[in-house]
């Protein structure tokens, strides 16, 4: 409701357009999100982070080729472009192109060492070692699980129970898949304020760039 508010009194700018369509990336809408996305990208063709949101976009709906051409687009212009790295890895894991998913994962575990749900994707394409530098570090973000975010625990859970399976730590690896899982349903309780705060973030954020 209240991004039906910001429409009906700011109309369908593109500035509107890319704000819903990251809105509702957010949310995991992802069908809803392509139109928004494409208005903004016809008005603002040069936009980077349009042209990323849009390409997770189509990914998770299966446009592979197009997502794949706005992905690899993006990324020389983005400073950190982890997001869009993580995405095209996933999306050639989906095409079982390995190696090429392996390389993007493993650019953005570079820029980004310590974000978890990055070791987890790249365990569908790489198996670790007993020796491995990725296991260590995902054992050093382990000491500290219970500062991370919630999301980030629950990945790094999975992402260690793939990685002692690949070891051959059979026990120790469901242990924490079972861990995983009970954080999982403990987050699944819904938090009816969640959407609305970031609603209200991205409406700060539109208000900022419209008006300053």
């Amino acid at each position: 409701k209240r991004l039906q508010d910001l429409v009906s009194r700011h109309g369908t700018s593109p500035l509107l357009a890319k704000v819903e369509g990251i809105l509702l990336v957010r949310l995991e809408r992802f069908a809803e999100a392509e139109a928004p996305l494409r208005r903004a990208l016809s008005a603002m063709p040069d936009d980077v982070e349009v042209q990323a949101f849009l390409g997770v976009v189509l990914h998770q709906q299966g446009y592979e080729g197009e997502a794949e051409e706005l992905l690899i687009g993006a990324i020389p212009h983005l400073r950190k472009p982890v997001t869009v790295l993580n995405a095209l890895g996933n999306l050639y894991a989906a095409l079982g192109r390995t190696a090429d998913a392996r390389a993007a994962l493993e650019r953005a575990i570079e820029l980004m060492p310590d974000s978890p749900g990055l070791y987890r994707n790249l365990g569908g394409v790489y198996k670790f070692r007993r020796e491995d530098p990725y296991l260590a570090r995902m054992e050093e973000l382990y000491e500290r699980l219970e500062t991370l975010k919630p999301d980030d625990q629950v990945e790094l859970l999975y992402a260690l129970a793939g990685a002692y399976d690949d070891i051959g730590e059979k026990e120790r690896a469901w242990e924490l898949f079972v861990e995983a899982g009970r954080r999982r349903r403990a987050q699944l309780d819904y938090d009816p304020d969640k959407s609305e705060r970031l609603v209200e973030q991205l409406r700060m954020v539109f208000t900022r760039e419209l008006y300053e």
